[in-house]
Formats: C-alpha cells, sequence, structure tokens
C-alpha cells in the first residue's frame, strides 16, 4: 500500500511539472526539454539529426548514452556540451530479444528507462529514443506510468497512403489484444489525428483480413460492435491490401498485426529501391534514362523513408515518448514528432474522452 500511493504522488508530481512546463513554454519562458536515448543503435546519424532538430526547434538536449561515445561523437560533428546539451552517462542497453518487463526490472541504469524517467519527473518535457518499440513502451509505462483509464498504451506510426499520410495504430507495443483495447486505440488514434495531424473530422477503420472476400477474424467481429459506438468516424474493416488506397486517417490493428504490415511496407520499399538500382546499370541505355527519370527514383527513396516517417508514437503513456530509427532523418523527424506531441492538447482530450466514456457506461448499466 505504501508503495502504491508514493507511485501515485511520483505520478502526480511529474504531470504536475509537465503541465507546469507547458505553461512556461507557451509564455516563451523556458525552452521545450528532450530527453534523447541513444544506447544501444549507431550514435552519430541519429545525434546529427536531434542536433539539427534542437537548432531548428530553439531546444535542449539530455543526452542518454555511453559518456565516452557520445563526447567522441558530438566532436566530431562539431559540438560540445553545453547549457543546452548534456551528456548523461547511461553504458546499459536493453536488447531486442530480452523481456522488457523483467529487462526493466533487472537493469534499472538502461539509457532508455533513464531517458524516460527524465521525462517523467518533469526535467524534460519528452523522450525520443532508439531502443525498439515494446522495449521504449515498457520503459514509458515503468516510469510515466499509464495515462488514467488507459489499458494499454498503443505505438503510432504514419503510413504513406493515397490522400496524405495515415496512422496505423498499434505497431509494436501491445501483443495478445482484446476487443476493447482496439476501442481505445481508435478514440486515442482520432484524437491524435485531431490534435496532432490537424485532421478535422478523422475516418477510423480497422485491419480486418488480408484479403478481399475474407472476412474478418475473431477479435474484429467482436470489436465491431463497439468501435461503431465509439464516438469516432467508424467506416467499418479494410484488409490490409486496400491499405495503399487510403480513404482513411486513422487504422487500428492489434500490435502483432500492425507490426507486420509496417515491417512488411518497410522491407518491400527498401527490395524496390535495390531493384531499381540494379536494373539501372544494366546497360548504357538504362542509365541514361534513369538519368532523365531522376525524380521517379528520389519519389521512391521517399516514399520508404516515409513508412514510419516522423517516429513512432507512444499513445496511451502518462507523458510524451517516441521512438525513432537510428538515421539522421529518422531523429530529426522524431524529435520534430515529440515537440509537437507535447505542445498540444492530445493527453488532456484523452483523459476527458475516456472519463465520458466509462461515464456512458455507467449511465446505461443505471
Amino acid at each position: 500500500m505504501r508503495l502504491l500511493r508514493r507511485e501515485a504522488r511520483d505520478r502526480q508530481e511529474g504531470k504536475e511539472g509537465q503541465t507546469a512546463g507547458r505553461r512556461r513554454r507557451a509564455a516563451g519562458l523556458v525552452p521545450m526539454r528532450i530527453a534523447l536515448d541513444l544506447g544501444g543503435g549507431p550514435i552519430q546519424p541519429a545525434l546529427a539529426g536531434a542536433l539539427e532538430a534542437a537548432r531548428k526547434g530553439g531546444l535542449e538536449l539530455r543526452l542518454f548514452g555511453p559518456e565516452e561515445a557520445l563526447r567522441s561523437e558530438l566532436a566530431m560533428l562539431g559540438a560540445s556540451e553545453n547549457q543546452g546539451l548534456s551528456i548523461h552517462d547511461a553504458p546499459g542497453v536493453i536488447g531486442p530479444d530480452e523481456d522488457p518487463q523483467t529487462a526493466c526490472r533487472d537493469n534499472v541504469d538502461a539509457s532508455v528507462l533513464l531517458a524516460a524517467a527524465c521525462a517523467a519527473s518533469g526535467e524534460a518535457d519528452a523522450f525520443v529514443t532508439v531502443a525498439p518499440v515494446r522495449v521504449a513502451a515498457a520503459a514509458g509505462l515503468w516510469h510515466c506510468k499509464r495515462l488514467p483509464g488507459v489499458l494499454r498504451p498503443a505505438a503510432a506510426s504514419l503510413l504513406p497512403v493515397s490522400g496524405g499520410p495515415a496512422l496505423l495504430l498499434d505497431t509494436g507495443a501491445a501483443t495478445d489484444c482484446k476487443p476493447w483495447h482496439l476501442l481505445q486505440f481508435a478514440l486515442m488514434g482520432s484524437l491524435y489525428a485531431r490534435c496532432v495531424m490537424d485532421r478535422r473530422d478523422p475516418v477510423v477503420r480497422v485491419l480486418g483480413s488480408g484479403t478481399r472476400g475474407s472476412g474478418p477474424g475473431e477479435l474484429v467481429r467482436e470489436a465491431l460492435p463497439l468501435l461503431k459506438y465509439a464516438g469516432v468516424r467508424f467506416e467499418g474493416p479494410i484488409n490490409s491490401e486496400s491499405l495503399a488506397a487510403g480513404g482513411f486517417d486513422v487504422v487500428v490493428a492489434d500490435g502483432d498485426c500492425g507490426e507486420a504490415v509496417l515491417g512488411a511496407l518497410r522491407g518491400f520499399a527498401k527490395q524496390h529501391s535495390l531493384m531499381l538500382e540494379s536494373s539501372v546499370v544494366k546497360s548504357p541505355f538504362r542509365k541514361l534514362g534513369a538519368a532523365l527519370a531522376r525524380g521517379v527514383f528520389e519519389d521512391s527513396a521517399a516514399f520508404g523513408r516515409a513508412i514510419g516517417g516522423g517516429g513512432t508514437a507512444l499513445l496511451g503513456i502518462g507523458g510524451t515518448g517516441v521512438v525513432c530509427r537510428a538515421t539522421r532523418d529518422g531523429a530529426a523527424e522524431a524529435v520534430e514528432s515529440a515537440v509537437r506531441l507535447s505542445n498540444s492538447e492530445f493527453r488532456d482530450r484523452v483523459q476527458r474522452r475516456l472519463e465520458d466514456v466509462k461515464t456512458g457506461m455507467q449511465d446505461e448499466r443505471a
């Protein structure tokens, strides 16, 4: 009981610190502070991208990872520790093959945990990490806890579809989902589309099956009645074959399916670019054609970068967390996403919406 009281007090203090920080930033009194976890990945490209985003946005960075390596890479990039850039030695890493919950308990000095703790305490306004999605979600839960009423956090990634980017969630944070988890994913995804993506009336779909003609699985069939009355603009199931055609703003799925879709798209986009490059060198005429059609190759590369572009946002935790790819563009975009999410009303609106849903269910039972 004493432990529960302490956790509740720490959570409240962290929330108050985050709220106060948002007010100070709105008044122009302090810059936004980002806790950046660079443990377990190639440091230089992600660090270069984060520094670029920090300079452009007037941000402060708290760097977490092996101190010696961070100082060395900063020197190579012509940067150094100063008032807006601090280094926190965190050599511990949680690997992708480790059980996240066990690792969070046993490896308390892991860089992703320390970065999440920095955000939870209010010393940073958000954390950005190169850790795997499940590890990052576990670290966010460990320190930032859940938003009140949230059953499971979700990882949300952007998909480049016809008509503009759409949000796919969950992409790996939650496994063994239940129908009510998909309901909450739909609520959080719709509010993210409104608050962060500026979509006025976002269309929500649920990933139903792999191909046309095959009906949705048991999980989706059980979730459909909940989604129809969730208070979002729900327009039914969609199969993975139809995703690229767009026509929606948010698509929800259980974590395993969403992760598989995102990974498959990234793999195919990468392979497509490699096939184009290898095809070009087969003859001088193709090389000439490639030179004339340079824009096609640039568009192909841009499409690949846009899959999961802006990082993967961790929705439903009591703070702001974004997972990024360990590349220059990936880190820069993730830092910018963290700024937008932290400055938005997303978390406040999720709490209010979940409270409304809870009240409505209680009224119906009464």
